[in-house]
């Protein structure tokens, strides 16, 4: 659970795309799909040319306006719950747990964490199942 006292962690988020994952890439799927979907209903609907790639611009405009709008919050709060997780872990978030681990395992390490979090598991355990898939995650290394 995210409580208002760890907003302060807002101000420590860097405008990089490494920290907006889900704004860039939304930005770029829903813009993909602008395209896809304007072409689609374009040539269904027997439309020119013309008239399909001079609708494009509006899609993109709504389509950009919403993505900035919502995507960056979920960065945001997906940064805030990180950093709680590893407040609670002991680890340092940049070091210990950002720069050690590619994504796949940073996410194998937040679905134990929400899972002992669900089941009231002691974070000792906790730290116990995630010093287990650190163990599997150097011998891949």
């Amino acid at each position: 659970m995210i409580k208002l006292k760890y907003l302060i962690y807002i101000k420590e988020i860097k405008l990089s795309r490494k920290n907006f994952p889900w704004t860039f890439y939304g930005l770029i799927g829903l813009n993909l799909s602008v395209i896809v979907t304007s072409i689609v209903v374009g040539l269904g609907k027997k439309k020119e040319l013309f008239e399909i790639i001079s609708a494009m611009p509006y899609g993109f405009l709504i389509v950009t306006c919403v993505s900035l709008a919502i995507f960056p919050f979920v960065d945001i709060w997906e940064n805030i719950a990180d950093r709680v997780m590893c407040l609670n872990l002991d680890l340092d978030y940049q070091t210990e747990f950002l720069d050690r681990y590619d994504i796949n395992t940073q996410e194998k390490i937040r679905d134990a964490y929400i899972k002992g979090q669900k089941d009231k598991i002691s974070d000792t355990k906790i730290k116990e199942i995630i010093n287990q898939i650190n163990l599997v995650y150097d011998s891949k290394k």
